[in-house]
This record gives C-alpha cells, sequence and structure tokens, in this order.
C-alpha cells in the first residue's frame, strides 16, 4: 500500500504517503487470497450492471455497492459490533493491524 484514506468529518481523501516507512506490503495466506479473488470477481460483475453509475476510479478493494468509497469509520464501527457478538474482550481494529505488523516483523527477524 502506497497511499492513505484520510477521512475528515463525512468527506474523504486519499493521499500518498510521506516516506517509503509508510509504504506497506501485506502478506496474504493463500486462503484470503481465494476470499480476495472472489470478491474481485463479484465487484467487477457489480461495476458492469451498475455502468455509468460505478463511482470508483481508485480500483479500491472494498466498496460501496455502487462502488462508492466506504468511509473507514464504517469498518471501525463493523468490526466493535462484531467483537461484541463474541466474548472477547474488546480491542480496537487498529491495534490488531500493528500487533499483526509486529509479529510478522519479529517471525522475520529470526
Amino acid at each position: 500500500m502506497n497511499r492513505a484514506l484520510f477521512a475528515l468529518r463525512h468527506e474523504t481523501s486519499f493521499s500518498d504517503v510521506k516516506s517509503s516507512h509508510g509504504v506497506r506490503v501485506v502478506d496474504l495466506d493463500a486462503g484470503t487470497v481465494g476470499v480476495l479473488k472472489v470478491h474481485r470477481k463479484r465487484q467487477i460483475e457489480e461495476r458492469l450492471a451498475a455502468d455509468s453509475a460505478w463511482r470508483d476510479d481508485e480500483g479500491l478493494v472494498f466498496t460501496q455497492p455502487d462502488g462508492a468509497i466506504v468511509h473507514p469509520d464504517c469498518f471501525s464501527k463493523t468490526f466493535r459490533n462484531r467483537v461484541k457478538e463474541t466474548n472477547l474482550p474488546s480491542v480496537r481494529l487498529h491495534d490488531l493491524v500493528t500487533a499483526r505488523r509486529r509479529s510478522l516483523g519479529s517471525t522475520a527477524s529470526r
């Protein structure tokens, strides 16, 4: 990833990362890659069906059904709601991302 989506209230915008330290490579297991391929196929079908009403010009992986940007707060809210449905302790999505990055870093240094 080399760009970031920023949100200020209800407005969103993209920005390039400020330095090479902001660029992220996301390692995905085969199962996740398979799910993403199925998702991409479905998204292409939605785009073709929407024709000129499709709103995504950025090539986003996750969009609303019409291709519009999903506001970042929606991801966090959905995650919080899913955690509440379980008996797991409350945790922020950002904390899991950071923990995963650190665990990959520590594994890579072994």
